[in-house]
């Protein structure tokens, strides 16, 4: 399943100014990245939205957007032996759409990619124990480094930055295609 993604008046609200932000991270970081990679730099990597849901949180819905604008949302649940896919569909975003969704992920990217034993988090937030975060951003570069932002649930973190990535991450599932498949996925 293919579709061609346009902007809406309400996600273009949402996302406006996006585009005019340079790669330079500073303020707009809202995981404390003081700068970062050229913006040719960045478009080059692949980004991905994961988040767990179920009684028992194995369910997971990924949005992973790849350099090439295309998008593909997974509903997949763990089992014994592996994770089984329920649900994929793949859609390609405009390159002006798949653009400003970088943008706007960007703030809550690390300011280096350094794998998955260091966890960024939102300014102000302290790494809790067995604490399932609301969504993970993940961002790999053409090298398969990999940044890794976990953005935590209200209960966990409640700082302005935590509260502002969960919008941003939460507006920007919201604009991607695929809600039949996130209508389907267990909370």
């Amino acid at each position: 399943m293919r579709a061609v993604v346009c902007l809406s008046w309400i996600t273009a609200t949402l996302l406006s100014g996006a585009c005019e932000r340079s790669s330079r991270a500073g303020p707009d970081s809202l995981v404390g990245a003081r700068s970062l990679p050229s913006v040719r730099k960045l478009s080059t990597e692949a980004i991905q939205i994961n988040r767990r849901g179920g009684p028992l949180r194995d369910h997971m819905l990924t949005y992973d957007l790849s350099p090439s604008n295309s998008l593909t949302v997974a509903h997949t649940v763990d089992q014994l032996g592996g994770a089984k896919t329920l649900a994929t569909a793949t859609f390609h975003l405009t390159p002006e759409a798949a653009n400003r969704v970088r943008t706007v992920l960007w703030r809550v990217r690390p300011e280096r990619l350094t794998g998955i034993q260091n966890i960024t988090l939102p300014t102000g937030c302290t790494v809790v124990v067995d604490a399932s975060p609301q969504a993970n951003v993940v961002f790999a570069d053409a090298k398969q480094r990999l940044g890794i932002s976990s953005i935590p649930s209200e209960r966990v973190c409640d700082t302005p930055q935590a509260r502002q990535a969960r919008q941003l991450v939460s507006g920007v599932v919201a604009f991607f295609p695929g809600r039949s498949l996130a209508a389907e996925f267990p909370n």
